[in-house]
């Protein structure tokens, strides 16, 4: 039935975007002392007192995807084979499993970082310029209804042969499954969130040595970012209650909060320009370690007249303990000037399903929905802002006997992505990470928890 359809494009929403894209980047490697660059996404005071008098990285990429909906059997990661062995659906089938009990979330980055630097100016300061292409989506807060129409829709829709752009491909699950299998609408009080961007920082860092007594040492630094917006977009829904039989001849009831928007350069419009820039801000990065150092004496030697000099190649510490808080700041985009974002309040009753007739996309249902009582469409403003995924990392590092060392790294998100608060937002987590590590050699072992 085709008003089906139309109600599945609204209650997914929430996937609506224009992107097609662990908590801690460089999960393992960050954990230690000759980590370079990549210690500065931990802790802003790792640009100084590290074990390098010049650090440079070329190219370096890390990729992150978590998600508690969709997860997949063993047997295709024992025989990579089986991918290309089946279609997608028999494929799904077979070894795709999906858990839709309770709320849903997806979280997906990616950090390439470009070239980058850092060294010390002197014993106690050091100074570094990384730049970092980054993009990040969220699709969170899915409620558990909403979650079922999408994976029916998904199972029996999906057509490798039909993939477009992302928002279309997703539109077409739900528009065409819902159409096939004449689903049942039924769902109150239902919520979806999604938001994603891309964007380059580049960041200028400094740090410092503020306590140097033989047992206690304490530095700290900061990172002043220019953040350089790629493309934005997003897509709410919130209070969702509808209430639909694919049997019956009309709509029993629709109400809720909707919005949705994209910056200039979406993919979606054509012309996408990674490099081109569409929106800018500023972001802060900001960190303290303090190491203690009760074998302080082994480490130091005499040259040159000069005594106390400390060893750069060795770890003085037993225990080290540091925090950090990470990615703080914004970014200030346009609503794209190429299409009109909406925000709409609906609470309609008792619509003919005909009204619907020859509707095949969300504008053309919004466009209908507009002319019943009990629509509220609002123009969204002219530009929007999306915070970074800020958080609050501690981390604890002891060495065990030497150059063997065990790191517990806890990770707090401090933003959400409610109801219209476009935050980008990692997930909370705690890292543990065993480790050996020399000037030449190193080998970690990390196991990660989250929530999902």
């Amino acid at each position: 039935m085709r008003f089906a359809k139309q109600i599945a494009i609204v209650a997914s929403v929430f996937l609506w975007t224009s992107i097609p894209v662990e908590a801690q980047d460089f999960s393992g490697l960050s954990s230690g002392n000759w980590a370079g660059i990549q210690n500065l996404h931990v802790n802003a005071a790792n640009v100084v007192d590290h074990r390098y008098k010049v650090d440079v990285n070329l190219f370096s990429v890390h990729m992150n995807v978590m998600n508690d909906y969709l997860g997949m059997r063993k047997e295709p990661v024992l025989n990579p084979g089986l991918f290309s062995e089946y279609n997608y659906n028999d494929f799904d089938s077979l070894y795709l499993v999906r858990d839709t009990i309770g709320n849903k979330q997806l979280l997906t980055s990616t950090r390439l970082q470009l070239p980058s630097f850092m060294f010390q100016i002197t014993p106690k300061d050091g100074i570094g310029i990384s730049t970092n292409y980054r993009v990040m989506a969220n699709i969170g807060s899915i409620s558990e209804d909403i979650a079922q129409l999408v994976n029916n829709s998904m199972r029996n829709s999906f057509s490798a042969s039909s993939l477009g752009s992302f928002s279309e491909n997703i539109a077409g699950y739900l528009f065409q499954g819902a159409l096939n299998n004449n689903y049942t609408v039924d769902f109150d009080n239902s919520f979806a969130n999604t938001l994603a961007a891309s964007w380059m920082d580049i960041g200028l860092h400094y740090g410092r040595v503020a306590i140097d007594q033989k047992q206690h040492f304490l530095k700290a630094g900061v990172a002043f970012k220019f953040l350089l917006g790629v493309n934005a977009g997003y897509g709410y829904m919130d209070g969702a209650y509808a209430q639909f039989n694919a049997d019956s001849s009309q709509l029993s009831a629709l109400r809720g909060r909707l919005m949705y928007g994209e910056s200039n350069n979406a993919i979606s419009s054509g012309g996408y320009n990674p490099f081109n820039f569409t929106g800018f801000g500023l972001g802060l990065d900001l960190g303290v370690v303090y190491e203690w150092r009760p074998k302080y004496a082994k480490y130091q030697y005499n040259m040159d007249g000069k005594t106390g000099l400390w060893r750069r190649d060795k770890e003085k510490y037993t225990l080290r303990v540091g925090l950090g808080l990470n990615d703080l700041g914004s970014i200030r985009f346009r609503h794209s000037d190429s299409s009109v974002s909406y925000r709409y309040t609906v609470d309609v009753q008792n619509i003919p399903v005909s009204d619907f007739d020859g509707v095949s996309n969300l504008d053309e249902f919004l466009a209908e929905l507009e002319t019943k009582q009990g629509v509220l469409r609002e123009l969204a403003p002219e530009t929007f802002t999306v915070g970074l995924p800020t958080t609050f990392t501690a981390t604890i590092d002891w060495q065990i006997v030497d150059r063997v060392f065990l790191n517990v790294t806890p990770v707090i998100s401090l933003t959400n992505n409610g109801y219209g608060n476009f935050n980008l937002h990692n997930m909370s987590s705690v890292t543990g990470v065993i480790r050996y590590e020399s000037p030449w050699f190193g080998a970690y072992l990390p196991v990660s928890w989250n929530p999902l």
